[in-house]
Order: structure tokens, then sequence, then C-alpha cells
């Protein structure tokens, strides 16, 4: 066959038609629907001789589950042995096309997936197993994915799933929000074979409050979309991501999204009860912060990279839309035995490498994510590809400003403001200095001095996209007034 096929399947509200040298789409009106490529999950003509096309389509701003069903044309020859062989060629045929149509749809991809899938029942508004049976089974199935399922049955569970987790698999799907993806890598890192584990993508179908990774990965818009997420678990390719290690004591954690101390710790952990509202929840904890303008009890040393809000916007946005897709094969030049990073015991670097930090503190957020929620573009400089974490310190401030920082805070405005410091680091120190909360990927954790050193590319994300959907975050207005 000769079919070419353009970047977008389009299909008629009517019946397919074809000829020798093509399958084509006989348009018996103007209504015309357009599906992408990267939108069909699945084509095959089944016994009956229909050709049936399963498809996230496109429908008013969201994706639809909509399987297209295509009686195949009755041969027109009058006589039974032609008729009989020119319903074999348009048999042929058929199979044929839906076939040019999968390798078209999944070019560069691997079809029928092979996925792990655990699910947290009681994350979010504890809908997640409602929500595997009811949307995502289906897409999965449609889509020829071979699923194992898990639901967990305790706080730690998906830590101990995947400390012993099967490795052969295409990726680990998590219907949880970020807290589940915590533990997910904690149980990874303790793999017997660490390294190789942490390798396989993950990807999370939006279950929990805050979903960050879906936000940062889908986009705001898309992020609470089931449809989305499950696309992406079957056609988005991985990407490398930074990992944090974080020492405290004689205990050791990774940390995969953000770590926050004082406000933005009060305002998560602080809001467990109020979960029935979603990420509602996180602005009603802030402006009770805002209230209290508490101060948080901190010392904080770092190592810095970069402090100029300028540059690093500058350099953010011009970036925005590179990817950072990866070649499996880069995997395969390194030794998949050797320590991981965090393992490798080495003596602190001396006191004149870090810098203290002087002010007042209301809050200390830090991460490698733009997005931590909807509602806040927290780290709008960060990259998947610089090696730093982003460190935000909020000094001392009035209420009115504090307010003022919630205005805009979907789009990263908050980050021009002179009273919240940001910096591009390798690696930083918390040393508290009286009580408080320390979240981190929205766990709790003992509030007690710790050390977080950065490890660029260890962990595997899927993307459709290649990078973070930040493209909210318009600096420019912004720098012109600062250069004035």
């Amino acid at each position: 066959m000769t079919t070419e096929f353009p970047n977008s399947l389009q299909v008629d509200v009517g019946r397919l038609e074809y000829n020798d040298e093509t399958f084509r789409h006989v348009k018996k009106n103007s209504s015309f629907s357009r599906v992408p490529l990267l939108n069909v999950l699945w084509a095959e003509v089944d016994n009956n001789g229909t050709i049936i096309i399963t498809t996230l389509a496109p429908s008013s701003g969201k994706l639809v589950f909509h399987p297209i069903e295509v009686e195949l044309r009755k041969p027109k020859a009058k006589a039974k042995k032609e008729g009989e062989k020119e319903a074999k060629t348009i048999l042929n045929e058929a199979q044929n096309w839906t076939e040019t149509l999968l390798a078209a749809a999944y070019k560069g991809l691997k079809r029928e997936k092979k996925f792990h899938v655990l699910i947290n029942p009681i994350g979010g508004k504890g809908k997640a197993s409602t929500i595997y049976e009811r949307d995502v089974r289906p897409i999965f199935k449609a889509a020829r994915c071979e699923a194992d399922v898990t639901v967990t049955e305790r706080a730690g569970h998906m830590l101990e799933l995947a400390q012993e987790i099967d490795l052969d698999c295409d990726a680990i799907i998590i219907l949880s929000g970020d807290g589940g993806i915590h533990e997910v890598i904690n149980g990874l890192a303790k793999h017997p074979n660490a390294r190789k584990a942490l390798r396989i993508p993950l990807a999370q179908i939006p279950t929990g409050s805050a979903n960050a990774l879906c936000v940062n990965l889908l986009g705001p818009k898309d992020a609470f979309s089931i449809e989305k997420a499950c696309l992406n678990a079957i056609k988005g390719r991985p990407i490398k991501q930074n990992i944090y290690s974080i020492k405290q004591g004689d205990k050791q954690y990774l940390s995969f999204l953000s770590q926050a101390a004082g406000l933005m710790a009060d305002l998560d952990l602080g809001t467990e009860h109020l979960r029935w509202m979603g990420d509602g929840r996180f602005m009603v904890g802030y402006m009770r912060g805002v209230i209290s303008k508490k101060l948080c009890p901190v010392e904080i040393e770092y190592k810095l990279v970069e402090s100029n809000k300028i540059e690093m916007a500058t350099t953010a946005k011009s970036k925005f839309k590179d990817t950072h897709f990866y070649n499996d094969e880069d995997d395969e030049m390194e030794d998949v035995a050797q320590s991981l990073p965090w393992e490798v015991n080495g003596e602190s670097s001396s006191s004149e490498e870090w810098t203290k930090f002087e002010n007042p503190v209301m809050y200390l957020y830090a991460g490698g994510l733009p997005y931590v929620g909807r509602d806040l573009m927290q780290f709008p400089a960060a990259s998947p590809s610089d090696g730093c974490i982003d460190l935000v310190i909020q000094s001392k401030a009035t209420r009115s400003t504090m307010i003022k920082a919630a205005v805009g805070a979907e789009k990263g405005d908050q980050y021009w403001l002179d009273c919240q410091y940001y910096f591009k680091v390798t690696s930083y120190r918390f040393k508290p200095l009286g009580q408080g909360n320390l979240s981190i990927d929205g766990e709790v954790y003992p509030f007690e001095p710790f050390e977080l050193q950065v490890h660029p590319g260890i962990l595997r994300l899927l993307t459709l996209d290649g990078r973070y959907i930040a493209d909210a975050f318009e600096p420019g207005a912004a720098i012109l007034k600062a250069t004035q």
C-alpha cells in the first residue's frame, strides 16, 4: 500500500471506504473530527468485518475514550466466486491499512506495554480504585497494555512493593498523590538492583490532592485529566530527572519534588483534615499562615550556583520549549552495578564553600519542578538538566505582601518579590532553632537538621512533550522593568 498518513487521522461521521491504492475517507458532509495520531490507541478488523479504531479523542477541550467502528464496504461483484475474491481483497486491504495506521500512531514507540500499577485507595478523595476500574483499565486494555495491579493496604506499602518489584516492565504507573511517588522512589532505591530499578520510568495517574507531577508534565489545564495521564503512560517517553538525597542524623531519604519548612509546610501538613477539598485546601492553609505571620526558626546554608533572578528567568524562558528525551542506549554505557551516588561516604565540604542566609525566615521551599500544585508555580526557573535544586527562602514580610504573593502565583509572579530569595544550589543544610513542621514531597518528616545533595539524571519520568509545561511564566515585562 502507498497510504500516507498526515499528522491527524481524519474520521468522517459516515463510513470509511478504500480502493486498491489507498484506504480513504469519503466526505459525506463538512463535519469532520480530527484525532491526532498520538491519540490513536489501537486499530483492528474484527471477526465481523468491522474496523475498530480506539482513540482518546479531543472533545470540548477534554479527551474522551472513543472507539470508532466502521463497516467494510460490501463487494460489488454479482458472481459468487468474484464476490468472495473481492471480499477477501477488501479484508486484506483493511488489515494492511489498520497495521499501517498503528505503525504511524506508534512511530518510535513500543506497543503493548507491560505496566506495574500501584493504587493508593485512600489518597486524595479516596476514589483511586474506582477511577482505575471505571476509567483507566478500559484505556489500558484498549491499547493492549498488560497491567499487573496492586492495591496498597497500609501506609508505607508502596515502598515495600517497590523494594521488591519485578524489573521486567516498561513503566510503573502510580494512582496516588505525590506521597505515593515518594514512597515508590525510596523503595526502588532499596531494591537489590537499585540503579536499574530507578531507571524504570514512572507515570502518575492523578488521584491525590496536588498531583504535582501531573501538573508539571501534563500542564495545569490537563493535570487532573485521567485520560491525558493514561495517554502519557501509554505513549509518553522518558526524560531524566534529578533526585535529591537527604541525610538526617543516621537516616537517609530520597526526594523527587520538594522540601518545605515554615508556612509552606504548615499549609500542607496542617490541612490533612481538609482533603475532601482537593487542592483547594492549600489556599486555606496559606491564608491561615499569612494571618499568623509566624517565623520559621531555622538556620540555612547552601552551595550557590546562581542568584541573579534576571539571568535565571531569561535562561528558563529561552529553554522552556527544549525537549529532554533521552536514548535508552545512554543507560547501556553506564555500569549498572556501580554504587548509587548517595551510597558513597564522603567528608562534608569545608564551611568556606557554604553561604549562610542571614535574614529572618517565614518559610523555606526547595524543589526541581516548576509547579508544586495547580495554583502555585513556586520554581519557575527549574530545569531537568541544570543539575541544581531551586531554593526559595521567603524572608519576613507584611501580610499585604504575602497576600500579594498569592496573586499570580499560578504564573510564578511571586518570583519577582524582593522579599522572596531565589537561589540555584547543588546542596543545602537545614538546622532548626526551635519547633516547626518539615514536609518532604508532601510527607511529614522530623523537624530536625538535615543536609541535601543533588544527584542529576538518576530518575526517569514519562512525558508526552519531553519538558515541563511551564509556559505560563512570562518574565519579559518583569525583566524589562527590572533593567530600566
